[in-house]
């Protein structure tokens, strides 16, 4: 890599500030706050380029941030639509005098007028094979508008809030475009599920401030989202937990006997004190 026999075309999975103190709760963390026995997770989906993005904070390399030998010119070449599920096509030239491979990443910014969401999520991202100088090559990226649907508490439901929904591509979180317009006319009910443990009763969650810098979106082609054939999934919830018996209280289990069939996973549980149970979560 450092000769330049190979091409790096790794990208970075964290987002790096150039001070500690640019991440979300760095001042509250261990002993900066001078309590080392309490941590409350206050920074809700904002970690990472969630929170970079959500609250304007230039870091010094963002998620997704790569360099190689060559240089790559990367064109929209179509967008499908099928109810929530949406693949996008690029075509990716090597403009460059060396062989190498680049990565697509494709991102989706959503509404958050009633549900808190961060500015953009990562859905896809497509790699493409070595390309050599002056050749090019197609990719498509694929995802489900679903997997960006929010947890709404009151109505245990997951959902898509009615908005405007951007797919973004590029390089990094940061050096994106808009390459599509998601129009979902009304709220569209992905998942029914139940508030099984309450609500959290952090007051001092995040939320995002809306701080991101807006969105180009001149001239993309817009898709209005069919939800008449969208069926939510249902969860099923087991109202009551079984009690486990200890059957085979005779002899004493060990996870050696479960992998060896000599034993249930039930059977061991059933021996398990709730304090080693706690100890093993």
């Amino acid at each position: 890599v450092i000769t330049g026999k190979s091409d790096p075309c790794g990208r970075l999975t964290d987002t790096w500030a150039f001070d500690y103190y640019k991440y979300p709760n760095s001042e509250t963390f261990s002993q900066n706050n001078g309590n080392t026995d309490d941590e409350y997770y206050t920074e809700g989906p904002y970690i990472g380029y969630r929170y970079f993005d959500s609250f304007g904070v230039k870091p010094d390399y963002p998620f997704g941030y790569g360099l190689g030998y060559t240089a790559f010119d990367t064109d929209l070449k179509s967008v499908k639509v099928n109810g929530l599920d949406v693949e996008v096509e690029f075509t990716v030239s090597n403009i460059g005098g060396r062989a190498g491979k680049e990565v697509v990443q494709v991102y989706v910014a959503s509404p958050h007028e009633i549900l808190d969401k961060p500015f953009k999520e990562l859905l896809a991202f497509a790699k493409t094979e070595v390309i050599k100088p002056g050749e090019e090559t197609v990719v498509k990226a694929s995802f489900s508008l679903a997997q960006v649907a929010s947890y709404c508490d009151k109505c245990e439901s997951r959902v898509l809030e009615a908005g405007n929904y951007f797919v973004l591509a590029g390089k990094n979180s940061e050096e994106v475009t808009a390459v599509a317009k998601l129009i979902v006319n009304d709220d569209i009910e992905t998942e029914h599920l139940k508030n099984q443990f309450g609500i959290s009763g952090i007051a001092e969650e995040y939320t995002n401030p809306g701080n991101a810098a807006p969105i180009d979106d001149f001239g993309v082609e817009e898709f209005t989202i069919d939800a008449s054939g969208i069926t939510p999934y249902e969860a099923s919830y087991n109202e009551e937990s079984p009690e486990l018996i200890d059957a085979r209280s005779n002899e004493t289990l060990r996870f050696e006997d479960v992998l060896a069939g000599k034993a249930t996973v039930e059977e061991l549980v059933a021996q398990l004190k709730v304090e080693e149970m706690a100890a093993l979560c």
